[in-house]
């Protein structure tokens, strides 16, 4: 009888300990995620600021998925890494980083992996407005940001990243990139959609 007791204590305790474990590594998820946050409106709210700023050279602004997933990943880096740079610890640039996510960029842009014709940063900023100020006390950062001569200016398309991270130097990163479409390969379209 006795040992029935001990297996019966035995397996509640098992089944506590898995219980209590899958807990903790839930709150533990939670957590995890509160460190670490992005704001689709705030981002909305700069690429607003950018658009309408009254010293914008482009006649439009077009979202883009892609610059977008990019920039938002770099926010999220910059801060998990504590970094506050164009190009990352890994010797990353802008330019490398959108074209191995899918985007083509125009052959004439630079092809070396730490490149960056296409993105400002800001970093330590909590508001929009407190950002674009930070971004237009920089002269480079001004005429990549409002288009101010035709390199800029043809780059039409963008993608805006912001992360919070509590835990890192500055908290607040901000990724703002814009782009010019490159022309595809028709060939290599062309021999990539035939099915084998």
């Amino acid at each position: 009888m006795s040992t029935n007791k001990n297996h019966i204590l035995y397996v509640m305790i098992l089944l506590i300990t898995a219980v209590s474990i899958f807990f903790a590594g839930v709150s533990e998820d939670k957590a995890s995620a509160k460190l670490i946050s992005t704001d689709d409106e705030l981002e909305q709210r700069l690429a607003a600021r950018m658009k309408e700023d009254e010293e914008q050279q482009r006649e439009s602004l077009t979202y883009n998925p892609i610059l977008a997933r990019i920039a938002r990943q770099k926010a999220y880096d910059m801060g998990k890494r504590n970094y506050a740079s164009h190009v990352n610890p890994d010797g990353e640039g802008p330019n490398y980083l959108v074209t191995q996510g899918g985007y083509v960029l125009p052959k004439t842009y630079a092809q070396e992996k730490s490149s960056n014709n296409i993105e400002s940063i800001s970093f330590g900023k909590e508001t929009v407005e407190d950002t674009w100020k930070d971004l237009m006390k920089s002269d480079l950062h001004r005429t990549h940001l409002l288009g101010f001569f035709g390199f800029y200016t043809e780059q039409i398309e963008y993608g805006i990243g912001h992360a919070y991270v509590p835990e890192s130097l500055y908290k607040h990163y901000w990724v703002i990139i814009t782009a010019k479409p490159g022309e595809t390969d028709k060939k290599l379209t062309v021999a990539n959609s035939r099915v084998p």
